[in-house]
């Protein structure tokens, strides 16, 4: 394997990082206690994807608030993270690693250029899959603590069952601001 690149996102960028989060979904997100399948993620990921290219394109070129990295291999997006400075607390949106790249440190990198963006002035926040236990783990590692169900779930699936999650907040760590 070749020396794994992170850089800022780009509008370039976009499909792969879609297709990362696909496959990402696919390899994660099936649960037999909930009912949740791969056709039922499929079916999400089409609905999510419609449309979306052009958001982030928006999102990439014009708002000052967000960021998303990209790690790359030999040109290819393997992994990405995006993120968003907001009014009360900053949030983590996504962060996917191709399961063929877990346990090289590139979601540690990608989790350690997003915090340092985002800065130690606001809680940060982000929602994860409540039976993704390597997901927890990792948020645990830099810091973040279960609390409670998310406010906003992403996983509401079209065949109306829903991806349980909690919500995990890093608070802050100085007294700027």
């Amino acid at each position: 394997m070749n020396a794994i690149d992170i850089t800022i996102a780009t509008a370039e960028d976009i499909r792969g990082m879609m297709t990362v989060r696909h496959d990402t979904w696919i390899a994660t997100y099936p649960n037999v206690e909930h009912g949740i399948t791969k056709e039922d993620l499929e079916g999400k990921l089409k609905e999510m994807h419609t449309g979306e290219e052009a958001r982030w394109k928006e999102r990439i070129a014009n708002d000052p608030s967000c960021r998303a990295w990209v790690a790359k291999d030999n040109g290819y997006v393997v992994a990405f993270a995006s993120v968003q400075k907001m009014e009360e607390e900053n949030k983590i949106w996504s962060l996917y690693v191709l399961p063929r790249y877990h346990g090289k440190g590139i979601g540690h990198r990608l989790m350690t250029t997003a915090l340092a963006w985002l800065g130690n002035d606001k809680p940060i926040t982000v929602s994860v899959a409540a039976y993704n236990t390597n997901a927890i783990g990792f948020y645990v590692s830099f810091g973040f603590t279960p609390r409670g169900k998310a406010d906003d779930p992403t996983g509401i699936l079209p065949s109306g069952k829903t991806i349980p999650e909690i919500r995990m907040v890093k608070q802050q760590t100085n007294s700027g601001g």
